[in-house]
């Protein structure tokens, strides 16, 4: 799978047709787009959604691998409520870019 951004208005697009063109037609605003073969995910990091800070807590449960000898900790994902240090109150937690 092949991954397309256009030059012009940034839109990108995968598109699984094997073809060994690196510069293809935007169908956004038919403008040349690039082949960027991977690109990579941004890292990103949960943070407190009232001041942005990333000194938070959340709920989450723990269970002992025997064979790594360490705790693996399971987050409630159900639950976007956390705990801000900064705020010292409850949060929403949301995700933004490191």
């Amino acid at each position: 799978m092949k991954t397309f951004k256009c030059i012009s208005c940034g839109m990108q697009r995968q598109d699984s047709q094997s073809s060994d063109d690196n510069i293809s037609i935007c169908i956004f605003c038919a403008e040349p787009e690039n082949n960027i073969e991977e690109t990579p995910e941004p890292d990103v990091c949960p943070v407190c959604a009232n001041c942005d800070s990333d000194d938070i807590t959340h709920d989450g449960m723990g269970s002992w691998d025997d064979a790594k000898q360490e705790w693996e900790w399971e987050l409630a994902d159900h639950d976007p409520a956390g705990w801000c240090r900064k705020c010292e109150d409850t949060c929403r937690i949301i995700w933004k870019e490191c």
